[in-house]
Order: C-alpha cells, then sequence, then structure tokens
C-alpha cells in the first residue's frame, strides 16, 4: 500500500519518533541516519470518491505543507520537492540534530541520481564517484550526504561492540568496519566528524 520506498513517509514520521526517543533515554547529542537504496515514493493521501469510495492518491501540486512550528508554508510537488521540502522541514524544526543521508546506488542509476542530487561541484563529484564509488554531496537538506555504490559493499563483516562500550571503542570498531567494506576513507572522515 506503500507504493513504493515511502522515504518521505518516514520523513513525517520522524518528528514524532525522535523527540520522544530523545525524551525517554535522555540524549543530548542525537544523530538521524536514514539509509536507502531507493528515491522516494511520492506521498499518499486517503481520498474519498463518489464512484470508487474510499482511496489513495498522491499528494501533488496543489497540497501545500504548513508547519506550525518554523511558520512556513510550501508547495509540495513531485516526488523530488517533497522530499527535499520534508528534509529541510525536519532540519529546521529540529535543529540541534544531525541528519545524515546514506544512499546505495545501483550500477544502472548513477546517472540520473547524480543529475538529481549534484547541484555543487558536479564534474569533480562524478570525478570522484568514477575514482572510489562513494561521494559527499553537498546543497542537500542532509548535515552530510553520502552515496555508496551497491556493489562496493561487503557484507562479510559485521560491526561489533560490547555492551558497555566506549566512546572510543564504537569509533575503532565502526572505523573498521567501514575500512573493511572498500568505502572511501574521505566519506568516513567526514562520517565520524559529523557523529563524534
Amino acid at each position: 500500500g506503500l507504493s513504493g520506498t515511502p522515504l518521505c513517509d518516514a520523513v513525517v514520521a520522524l518528528h514524532t519518533i525522535v523527540p520522544n526517543f530523545q525524551k525517554r533515554n535522555a540524549i543530548q547529542k542525537t544523530n538521524v541516519i536514514i539509509l536507502t537504496d531507493g528515491d522516494t515514493a511520492p506521498i499518499r493521501t486517503t481520498c474519498e470518491s463518489e464512484r470508487f469510495g474510499i482511496g489513495a492518491a498522491h499528494v501533488g501540486y496543489n497540497t501545500y505543507l504548513r508547519c506550525r512550528k518554523t511558520g512556513e508554508t510550501k508547495q509540495l510537488g513531485h516526488w523530488f520537492k517533497q522530499l527535499t521540502i520534508l528534509l529541510d522541514n525536519f532540519k529546521k524544526s529540529h535543529p540541534n540534530i544531525n541528519l545524515i543521508g546514506i544512499r546505495l546506488v545501483d550500477r544502472g542509476e548513477w546517472s540520473r541520481f547524480s543529475n538529481i542530487w549534484i547541484t555543487k561541484d558536479a564534474e569533480k563529484v562524478r570525478a570522484q564517484w568514477k575514482k572510489d564509488r562513494s561521494v559527499t554531496i553537498k546543497g542537500t537538506p542532509f548535515d552530510a550526504f553520502f552515496a555508496m555504490a551497491c556493489q562496493s559493499l561487503n557484507n562479510d563483516v559485521e560491526f561489533e561492540v560490547e555492551e558497555d562500550a566506549t566512546k572510543a571503542q564504537i569509533r575503532k570498531a565502526f572505523k573498521k568496519s567501514l575500512q573493511s567494506k572498500a568505502l572511501n576513507k574521505k566519506i568516513l572522515s567526514d562520517f565520524i566528524d559529523l557523529v563524534a
């Protein structure tokens, strides 16, 4: 019923999930990581018609997001605009949270993905992708947005730490896990700087 990757729906749900998680666990620093292997489907809404009764329809250009917390009203549009507006709204509503995006990109979708998301230093980013099969993308609503080639991932390595591990031990284990998966060191460095 969600008609594809419900990324927009998940971002809307974060407005409830994250504050509840922070309150329940007395969290001081929060990093929200959105990991996806696909683009979002448009938001769907329940509608009623005389002919079909209750059904679902895609939210489109005639729908607006009005946020009482920020005072902004934005017109939603196609799926990409919906996603960027919802991510931007989440960041503005929760400015003390690091919002990190990780997009796993399949072999045949790099060209379309890069045309949509890369707005700054396009030639440099595409050259880095060709060399490393991973890039950090600037100019998005994320604090950091990483794209990684699916084929570069090695599923044999596990990320394991003791239950009472220190921050340094977690960082070391995470770094070892990512390095063993042959991911780009620049991305690893950017990620650690953001969450540490």
